[in-house]
């Protein structure tokens, strides 16, 4: 939760919020099941351990190779 003491602002962020809404679409447990392919687990899966060790190393690798 985000809390703004500037009225302005916060009213600014419903507004871009609710305009946000205006393209959403509720999606059910059933629909969501079924979009969950093999292949886009596969993906996902594959993704998520790109960017959790993959990711990492590289940038401890870039850091180490800058000049001090």
């Amino acid at each position: 939760m985000i809390r703004f003491d500037n009225k302005a602002m916060a009213e600014q962020a419903r507004a871009i919020f609710a305009r946000s809404l205006t393209h959403c679409r509720q999606i059910t447990r059933e629909e969501w099941q079924q979009s969950r392919t093999i292949w886009r687990r596969f993906k996902q899966r594959w993704a998520y351990w790109l960017l959790v060790r993959i990711d990492p190393y590289l940038a401890r690798r870039q850091w180490r190779m800058l000049p001090d």
